[in-house]
């Protein structure tokens, strides 16, 4: 081997293609200039400006010292190696040009085997030689092989060089191992270096605590972190970037097998056990062996065997999971079949089981024998002959005993017996024999068959049914149908008896009847039935019997034999006739006529009407009557006059706000009850000699009703839904006709919309007289009969229409000498209210009548235009001469004021009266 030697490397950076002349040689001056012989080989290298080479020098003892010349052709630039000696532990490399002034353009330390590199910088220009010389700077010779790199136009970059320490990391699951990755610079090398790893399997991380080397120079720790990863061997590659440069280093890594965790084992000997119920138990030795260093104790169950059988260890546990167990398994009651046991050990974290095949079997059989009979069922007839049924014993098993029978639940009146009364060795049959006598109760029984022999016992059933003897000859009697309904004085009513042979029976049947009421009579239109077959038809009839129920009785005799059938006999009163004078059943009075409004009406009832004995105008609302445009027109200073107006009316009969009280039935005002309250208006009626009529108290007087009120049979056609409940009147909604006055003379008004509520008084009985007020004795009031003569604390709530305000007059007081400004006689209520009223006091106008427009809507009326509210307008002398909708279009002025009103409220109190016609 030669002392120094180049040979061919990996280039870095740019590396142009190596071009070789292949040729034997033995030394250098064999080959073409600008080539070595290496190895019995020319070989010429280029290297272009920015690019580098690779050169291997060999550090051999001094006596193989000779020197080695490469030619490098960079950009034409030729250079070579020349004058290398040995290279000792630590020396230099420094290469020139050799032109004038022989710049320095690389100088190098080298230390142990390294790589070295040399930056050329300038490169020079042409062609020209640089020498590269080793020196030694110590006395000591490290012998070895080192790389030697030339770079071309690399400046003062320099290179640097990565390696690993260790080289190679052994690293368990669950463990992690570290390497040092040194970065050193070659020459002027000063860029910071990135470090990068790769070639880690899956489960297994690998981290650098720097991941980049400041300047080039340094180290950081790697640290390789194994999770998960699977055993092997595997190479990490570290990869150090920086400078425009790259180099890298391996470090190999072993994961090795991890170790197998502590464990055992289990099995049975043997894995079968056959055992015999009610014999003696089977065995089956469980054994525990540990593994990979396994100490826990192991505890053992069972589970799998059947009901009626036992499993137990004599051991539970199995100290330090060494050793075994005996299981031992029982049959007490178990079914024979075929088992799996599954034992289970488990201890330190692990289980495992093993399986132990178990056969129950059954013992043989002890003795027995078998019992039947044939038939299972007798029938007999009380007073019958016997019968009978085979009871047969059959032995198994070798039974050979004598077997006794015995017979349980033979009825009363009846007997059993066996014949013979014991079957010997087992094996045979007796005759059970069965007679019903005559006192033996008919119906179904079960006898009970015992057998008893050798220490066992069996039964066996036999089903017995008594019918009863032959019945004796008989009948029967019935009636249809069992109720007669009559009315005194009436047709009668009938029932057919129907008398019916049983068991032969053929005597004549004689027919009776008694409970026949006084008044009334009974007959059968023929009272014998021959042969005790046929029917015969009952007539019965009430003439003078007082009404009520009654029960007759029909009775058949014949052949010894009495029976008897019951007919209910309803005696009804004659109905109750309205109108004929008389009062009947069901009448509160009958006045001898059909007729309404005289005191007793057209169904013979009591007229209950009522009119209000005061009456007072409201100015303001209640919770009841919520709305009053008309009460809240009338000022303070006009009140009084137009509320003595209405006393005045209601005093001396003038207005006559009267109710009609229609379908009531407690008159008394007790019972909750419901119905329809009727208004009516009207006049009193004159006083008689020494009254004097007083429409503040007027009890019973009698009022003549405005016929216009009425319908064609005399009751009001102004209707409202109302009831009574706790002594309370509550009526409406709903229309009313009432007059009121209000200084103009009486005013009938129609009102929408209407509630009323009143509390009801206390009863008495009405007056009877022969004149008013009271009723008359032609009208034969039940003397029993009380209403109620008053209420008190009664609201009326109503909506009055424009339309009869506008017939009204205004009040007279208002047309006096301090007259409303522009009111005359000419205008009505309706006139006053819209356009107002205002009198002069000493010279100052009073507001009397504050104008007001409608404020409600008749739901009955047809709308005009839109609908309300309306707002009406006042033409020429304050009459009312136009309507507008609620959009405040003109509408037909009578169609308004037919559904324009005015919401009223008014108190009253009222007597019960007599309203006439």
């Amino acid at each position: 081997m030669t002392v120094a030697r180049a040979l061919a490397a990996l280039a870095l950076g740019s590396l142009a293609a190596c071009a070789s002349t292949p040729s034997n040689c033995s030394s250098d001056s064999d080959c073409q200039v600008g080539s070595l012989c290496i190895d019995g080989t020319c070989e010429s290298e280029a290297l272009t400006a920015a690019g580098g080479k690779s050169h291997v020098i060999n550090v051999v003892p001094p006596s193989e010292d000779r020197n080695a010349v490469a030619g490098v052709k960079p950009d034409k630039a030729q250079f070579s190696v020349v004058d290398l000696t040995w290279i000792p532990h630590l020396f230099t490399v420094a290469c020139d040009s050799g032109a004038a002034p022989s710049p320095a353009y690389g100088l190098v330390y080298l230390k142990g085997n390294q790589a070295v590199s040399v930056d050329l910088q300038p490169p020079p220009a042409g062609d020209s030689t640089v020498t590269c010389k080793v020196s030694s700077l110590s006395g000591a010779t490290l012998f070895g092989t080192y790389q030697l790199r030339l770079h071309a136009g690399q400046g003062a970059g320099g290179d640097f060089t990565v390696s690993a320490n260790p080289a190679s990391l052994s690293v368990d699951a669950g463990s992690s191992g570290q390497s040092v990755v040194t970065v050193a610079p070659m020459g002027p090398f000063a860029s910071d270096v990135t470090l990068s790893v790769s070639g880690q399997p899956s489960g297994v991380t690998a981290d650098f605590d720097v991941a980049t080397i400041s300047g080039g120079s340094g180290s950081a720790t790697l640290t390789v972190q194994n999770t998960s990863g699977a055993a092997g061997d595997y190479t990490l590659t570290v990869t150090a970037t920086g400078g425009g440069l790259t180099h890298s280093a391996s470090i190999d890594l072993t994961i090795p097998q991890a170790a197998a965790p502590p464990d055992f084992a289990v099995a049975a000997s043997p894995a079968s056990i056959s055992v015999t119920t009610g014999a003696g138990a089977g065995t089956s030795v469980v054994t525990v062996t540990p593994a990979n260093g396994f100490g826990s104790d192991v505890s053992l169950s069972v589970a799998g065997y059947p009901s009626g059988a036992t499993a137990t260890f004599d051991a539970q546990t199995i100290a330090g999971g060494s050793g075994s167990a005996t299981l031992s398994v029982q049959s007490v009651s178990a079914v024979a079949g075929s088992f799996t046991l599954d034992v289970t050990a488990s201890g330190g974290g692990v289980t495992h089981s093993v399986s132990i095949a178990l056969t129950i079997v059954q013992p043989a059989p002890p003795p027995d024998f078998s019992l039947a009979a044939n038939p299972t069922s007798i029938a007999l007839t009380a007073g019958g002959s016997a019968g009978s049924s085979s009871v047969s014993v059959s032995p198994l098993n070798g039974f050979n005993s004598d077997v006794t029978l015995i017979v349980s639940g033979v009825p009363s009146g009846a007997s059993a017996s066996f014949n013979p009364q014991i079957v010997s060795g087992g094996s045979g049959s007796s005759s059970l024999s069965v007679q019903a006598g005559t006192t033996a109760t008919p119906g179904n029984y079960t006898l009970t068959v015992t057998a008893s022999g050798g220490g066992v016992s069996h039964t066996a059933s036999v089903s017995l049914s008594i019918a009863k003897a032959a019945p004796p000859p008989d009948f029967s009697v019935s009636a249809n149908p069992t109720l007669i309904a009559v009315t005194a004085g009436g047709s009668g009513g009938s029932s057919r008896i129907t008398a019916a042979p049983l068991n032969g029976f053929s005597t004549d049947v004689t027919l009776t009847v008694s409970g026949v009421p006084s008044g009334a009579s009974a007959s059968f239109d023929n009272a014998t039935i021959a042969g005790g077959s046929g029917s015969s038809l009952l007539t019965a009839q009430a003439t003078t019997a007082a009404a009520g129920s009654y029960t007759l009785t029909v009775t058949a005799s014949g052949g010894g034999l009495t029976h008897s059938a019951t007919i209910s006999f309803s005696v009804s009163a004659a109905a109750a006739v309205c109108g004929n004078g008389i009062r009947e059943a069901g009448e509160q009075c009958d006045d001898g006529n059909t007729t309404n409004l005289d005191g007793c009406d057209d169904k013979c009832q009591f007229e209950q009407d009522h009119r209000a004995n005061s009456v007072t105008m409201q100015f303001g609302t209640s919770s009841m009557c919520t709305a009053n445009a008309l009460g809240g027109a009338i000022s303070s200073s006009a009140q009084s006059q137009f509320q003595t107006s209405v006393n005045t009316s209601v005093t001396d009969g003038a207005l006559t706000m009267a109710f009609k009280f229609m379908g009531l039935t407690d008159l008394s005002g007790k019972s909750s009850q419901s119905f329809h309250l009727g208004g009516l208006t009207g006049n009193p009626y004159a006083a008689p000699t020494n009254e004097t009529y007083n429409g503040n108290s007027d009890l019973d007087w009698w009022y003549a009703t405005d016929t216009t009120d009425l319908d064609g049979n005399r009751d009001p056609t102004s209707l409202l839904p109302a009831s009574i409940s706790g002594m309370s009147l509550s009526a409406g909604p709903g229309r009313m006709s009432l007059t009121l006055a209000f200084g103009g003379g009486p005013v009938p008004l129609s009102a929408s919309s209407v509630r009323i509520a009143a509390s009801i008084g206390s009863s008495s009985t009405p007056t009877e007289s022969t004149a008013t007020p009271g009723h008359l004795a032609a009208e034969h009031l039940d003397p029993s009969l009380v209403s109620f003569a008053s209420m008190s604390n009664g609201q009326f709530c109503g909506n009055l229409s424009a339309l009869s305000l506008s017939k009204a007059p205004v009040p007279a007081t208002l047309l006096s000498k301090a007259a409303c400004q522009g009111i005359t006689t000419s205008n009505s209520l309706l006139d006053l209210l819209v356009a107002g009223c205002k009198i002069s006091v000493i010279g100052i106008p009073v507001t009397v009548i504050s104008p007001t427009q409608p404020d409600q809507v008749d739901p009955d009326a047809t709308a005009a235009g839109a609908g309300g509210p309306y707002r009406l307008s006042l033409g020429a002398s304050s009459h009312v001469t136009g309507c507008a909708d609620k959009s405040g279009a003109a509408v037909n002025l009578t169609q308004c004021l037919t559904a324009a009103a005015y919401s009223s409220y008014l108190t009253f109190a009222t007597d019960r009266v007599i309203m006439k016609e």
